[in-house]
Order: structure tokens, then C-alpha cells, then sequence
């Protein structure tokens, strides 16, 4: 006598509940069959089933597993007089996924960059990114860099998944781009005298996401202190 032993589902993520066990006999035995179904293998049987017609024989939501690991459950069924047959397998818990995610620098001025990274645990071990957020954030990388040209507070998000788990998640920081003050250099110049125009060059700049060029300045002096 033999059975053939499966569960649905044999794997997904923590907490895995509502696992369905299904036992097959064959073999040249006959007669009723009594089956004792174990979740973890530890020698305690939560489904017992004794001198059944069944064959196959299905519980529904056999076992929970509450904790991420790999389970042994096990079947024993006895029929007539033959030896007992029994079958294991394994039932897979993957972890719960979880994220974060962060920017760095989170102080910049317009036309600087920051740089926004996930950090994903749990899951399959494998994931991928898709990243979203203001002025259009985006990308596909665990890690991505965003050039910022506006002022304001700049904020982001990323989904990850890994397997059939997918989580999204808002970053714990927002990186603020600011503009800078406006300045002017202004050159030295010989003083004229009373009546006499002249001129001098003046540079502005630092003036964000603006822009200027160098230009004279005309003045005359009239003698008036």
C-alpha cells in the first residue's frame, strides 16, 4: 500500500492559513482506510479519520502556520491489514515583506540632486522597485537620483515587490530645495570728479532657477554730497 500526499497551498507568505491536506491510497489493500494527518510532524495528529470510505481524502483548512519557515506535514493511512503507508512534505513560509525608504541629501538648493533608496526585508529575498513622488519622481532601481530644478518640499514613495507579496510605501524623510539669495558682485572703481559720468560693470548671480547677465551701471555725479 502507498499514498500520494499534496497540500494547497505548499508555500506563501506568513501567516499561511487554510492549508488543504488531500491523501491518495493505492495499492492491493481493501476496505475502509483510516487516515491521521499531521501539520508538523511532530507525532501529534490534528486530523483523525478512522475506517473512512474516502479515497481520496481531502481536509479542508487542514493546518495554519503563523510563522515564516519550512514545515513537515505528514499522512499516515492504514487499510486492512497491510502495513501502514505514509508521506511527507514540505509546506514553505516566506516572510512577511516590509519596506522603508529615505533621501539623502534632504537639504539642497534648485538645480541640486538627491538621491532616494528602498530597504526591503522579508519576502523572497528578490524584489523589484517602482519608485514615485514629486516633480515626477521615478525609477526602477532600489536606488534613484532626482535632480531638482523648483523650490519647495520634495516627497517620495516606492512599491516593492517580491514573489506574490507587493507593499507601498511613503519615505520616513522629504528633501527641501531651496533658492539661493541674490548677490552682486561689484568691481572696484576709481572715484570720478564732480561732473564727470562713468560706468562700472555689475555680475548678478545666484538667483535659482533664474538667470542674468553682466551689465553697466551709468551715473553721474552732480556735486550734491
Amino acid at each position: 500500500m502507498e499514498v500520494d500526499f499534496s497540500a494547497v497551498p505548499s508555500s506563501g507568505p506568513a501567516p499561511l492559513n487554510g492549508v488543504d491536506l488531500t491523501a491518495l491510497v493505492g495499492g492491493t489493500a481493501s476496505g475502509p482506510i483510516t487516515y491521521k494527518f499531521d501539520c508538523t510532524n511532530d507525532g501529534v495528529y490534528e486530523h483523525v479519520f478512522n475506517n473512512v470510505s474516502d479515497n481520496p481524502k481531502t481536509v479542508i483548512d487542514a493546518c495554519n502556520y503563523a510563522a515564516s519557515g519550512v514545515y513537515t506535514a505528514k499522512v499516515v493511512a492504514e487499510r486492512g491489514g497491510a502495513p501502514p503507508a505514509s508521506a511527507t512534505l514540505p509546506i514553505t513560509v516566506i516572510p512577511t515583506l516590509s519596506a522603508s525608504c529615505s533621501a539623502v541629501p534632504t537639504s539642497i538648493n534648485a538645480g541640486g540632486s538627491a538621491t532616494w533608496t528602498a530597504s526591503p526585508t522579508g519576502g523572497t529575498g528578490s524584489y523589484s522597485y517602482t519608485w514615485s513622488g514629486t516633480d515626477n519622481l521615478s525609477g526602477t532601481s532600489q536606488s534613484v537620483t532626482k535632480t531638482y530644478t523648483s523650490s519647495g518640499t520634495k516627497s517620495g514613495s516606492v512599491t516593492v515587490t517580491s514573489g506574490s507579496q507587493s507593499i507601498t510605501q511613503s519615505c520616513s524623510n522629504s528633501v527641501t530645495v531651496n533658492v539661493p539669495d541674490l548677490t552682486a558682485d561689484i568691481p572696484a572703481f576709481t572715484p570720478p570728479q564732480v561732473g564727470q559720468s562713468f560706468s562700472f560693470p555689475g555680475i548678478i548671480k545666484n538667483i535659482g532657477s533664474g538667470s542674468a547677465d553682466a551689465s553697466n551701471a551709468g551715473f553721474k555725479l552732480d556735486g550734491v554730497a
